[in-house]
């Protein structure tokens, strides 16, 4: 019995340790998750004249509205799987136009 217990406090002990590991290594990968995001808002990204902005905008999110919409029916995904897939990529493709387009301080 005592060397029972000898062994649960020698684990409890060894489980600490190792605790006080993992928060060290997470409170380091939030630095430099930190520091990452930090350099991320420094970078600058040119961009072309606001009515070209704003026509791409908009293309990009009637691109991605149909896309949606033809999504939408289930028999499309069973019936006609390649056309689906080609229509996520559409999605993705129309976000990540609005995304680049944006400006960049309404993110």
């Amino acid at each position: 019995l005592r060397s029972a217990s000898c062994h649960s406090r020698s684990l409890e002990k060894g489980q600490g340790r190792v605790s006080k590991r993992h928060t060290a290594a997470m409170e380091d990968v939030q630095n430099q998750l930190e520091g990452g995001l930090k350099a991320l808002k420094g970078f600058k990204i040119e961009q072309g004249p606001g009515l070209l902005r704003f026509i791409a905008i908009c293309a990009g999110l009637a691109s991605f509205v149909c896309s949606v919409y033809l999504m939408t029916g289930i028999s499309s995904a069973v019936y006609h799987p390649v056309m689906y897939i080609l229509y996520v990529y559409i999605c993705l493709f129309a976000f990540t136009t609005m995304l680049f387009e944006a400006k960049q301080e309404w993110f």
